[in-house]
């Protein structure tokens, strides 16, 4: 929570500024600050506060956003997947696909099947072509 009268306050636009260069050496956008307030950001919110018509939060508050950003990146292990999808969800669409227990091979069987099929194709019709 931001403590109004010990927080040093700044506009979102100011606060924009007060940011790290992004992608291609730019700094993020006000609209940027703005969706981090509202919605956050990978779970996490920018504290902020309506001065009139203005909406704003403090430095303190930045650092504090950045910090829980860090500590939630730390936490997740780079090596285990992080899923959008419910595992079974996962299960169920894979065993819908042709794929089993197993995930040996990158491509369904009725896929193959079906690749060899167009192989053969497009193989005999270049042949016909050549042939007349």
């Amino acid at each position: 929570m931001i403590d109004l009268f010990q927080e040093t306050i700044v506009s979102l636009r100011d606060a924009a500024k007060l940011c790290p260069s992004r992608r291609r050496g730019k700094k993020p956008h006000i609209s940027c600050l703005y969706r981090w307030t509202k919605s956050g950001c990978r779970g996490v919110r920018l504290e902020s506060l309506q001065v009139g018509g203005t909406r704003c939060t403090s430095k303190q508050a930045l650092r504090r956003f950045f910090e829980a950003l860090t500590r939630q990146v730390a936490a997740c292990s780079v090596n285990e997947p992080v899923l959008l999808v419910p595992e079974d969800e996962v299960s169920r669409r894979l065993a819908a696909d042709g794929f089993g227990e197993e995930l040996g091979s990158a491509v369904p069987p009725d896929e193959t099947q079906a690749r060899r099929e167009v192989d053969t194709n497009s193989s005999s019709r270049r042949d016909s072509l050549h042939e007349g």
